[in-house]
């Protein structure tokens, strides 16, 4: 059985949480990390619904916000710590909770999927973290030291798949995320 307070977890550090995820499933096996999801818009303003911080019914309004599709017990399901959602929760499930009413939002709102193979995500993956200096304080930057990728020659930066208009992979509604990259 998976709980979320087995996995290291910083508040608003999405990619790191999900990179030290998939860092903790190498050693435990109990998790097949397949796809780590942006889930952003040209706005930098997502609307995604059963956040923790507000009542599920409720929808955030993110900049981005990042999240794990896996296998667990042979089942493809999705991890996200900032979810209302169980952990890890049915993929069909989480994208019916979280986008319930995509056609509906603001345009601004309205949150398109980036997926990014997770081996390659953890081998390419850097951040300094300058995106949040300033935004919290010292004390609320994760623990342990910046995220170093192990491939130095072909990184993936947290702006390259935060910008809609760079290409490293398709972006989709979650609708036809479900239906074209994940057969559901």
């Amino acid at each position: 059985m998976l709980k979320q307070s087995d996995y290291t977890y910083t508040p608003r550090f999405c990619e790191e949480n999900i990179w030290k995820l998939i860092e903790s499933a190498q050693q435990r096996k109990d998790i097949i990390p397949r796809h780590v999801i942006f889930i952003i818009n040209h706005h930098a303003s997502v609307a995604i619904y059963h956040q923790k911080i507000h009542p599920p019914h409720e929808p955030t309004i993110w900049d981005y916000h990042v999240i794990l599709h896996a296998e667990v017990d042979k089942q493809p399901v999705i991890l996200d710590f900032d979810s209302h959602c169980q952990f890890p929760c049915p993929i069909n499930e989480y994208f019916a909770l979280s986008f319930p009413v995509w056609d509906q939002l603001y345009e601004r709102y309205r949150p398109y999927l980036r997926c990014v193979d997770a081996s390659d995500y953890y081998k390419r993956f850097y951040s300094d973290r300058s995106h949040m200096r300033g935004i919290v304080p010292n004390e609320a930057f994760p623990a342990y030291p910046y995220i170093q990728p192990q491939q130095r020659q072909s990184v993936l930066t947290l702006s390259q798949l935060l910008d809609v208009s760079n290409e490293p992979t398709q972006i989709m509604s979650p609708q036809s995320a479900l239906h074209e990259w994940f057969k559901c």
